[in-house]
């Protein structure tokens, strides 16, 4: 068992944000390089009326027709934020899970709301990230549920789907902080079908703790923010 560390310096350019795929492979005669133990950085600037965050899952509670097996874990990264007039909402949610050996993605295509509630702060003051917590936000979209066992043939399950994320940011590092994630098929008044929820407590999907990972809000013009 050994340790390594690496200083990385990231240049995202005019980029708000931009993910990476962080692996560690270790040369000579060990082979392992397995996509599951890789994990994602989300490297971004502090931009007002923005959510952003990356991290997993346990899924201890998953329901629907598309549940995550009990115990694994479910990755997930999301980027979204107004634009500089405040009108338009742009950016994307990925969710990965697993259902015995096929892995899932949930990935938003469609952004319709974004609400993000917190105190107010100014970012002048030294502290003003922790003045402003928790805060708290709910992200709705239309998503795309894809079987990806075969990456570059993957089997799309369901289009034009309910996505639905909610989130509280308790602190700088994650340890506090809280997600939830639902996917429903139907719209219109017809009767919905629950096709995915990382935590069902038998009436809704609630939140639960992060076992890795931060997520982030930035609010500073207002209280609250739809």
């Amino acid at each position: 068992i050994g340790t390594a560390a690496c200083l990385w310096h990231v240049d995202i350019g005019d980029a708000d944000a931009v993910p990476f795929q962080i692996g560690v492979v270790v040369g000579d005669r060990y082979t392992n390089n397995l996509s599951p133990e890789q994990t994602t950085v989300t490297v971004a600037k502090p931009i007002a009326d923005h959510i952003i965050g990356g991290g997993y899952l346990q899924l201890n509670a998953s329901a629907g027709a598309y549940a995550g097996d009990t115990g694994s874990k479910a990755q997930f990264e999301f980027n979204v934020k107004f634009d500089r007039r405040g009108k338009h909402l742009h950016g994307q949610a990925t969710l990965w899970f697993r259902i015995g050996n096929r892995p899932y993605q949930i990935t938003t295509n469609a952004i319709q709301s974004l609400g993000v509630v917190g105190h107010e702060a100014d970012p002048r003051r030294w502290r003003w990230y922790e003045e402003a917590l928790p805060q708290t936000a709910q992200f709705e979209a239309k998503a795309t549920l894809m079987d990806i066992t075969n990456r570059r043939r993957p089997i799309v399950l369901g289009e034009d789907l309910s996505f639905q994320m909610t989130m509280t940011d308790s602190g700088k590092h994650g340890v506090a902080d809280t997600i939830s994630f639902t996917l429903w098929e139907g719209k219109n008044g017809r009767e919905q079908r629950l096709l995915f929820s990382s935590a069902w407590d038998g009436n809704q999907t609630i939140e639960q703790p992060l076992i890795r990972g931060n997520l982030r809000m930035y609010n500073w013009g207002s209280i609250a923010r739809w």
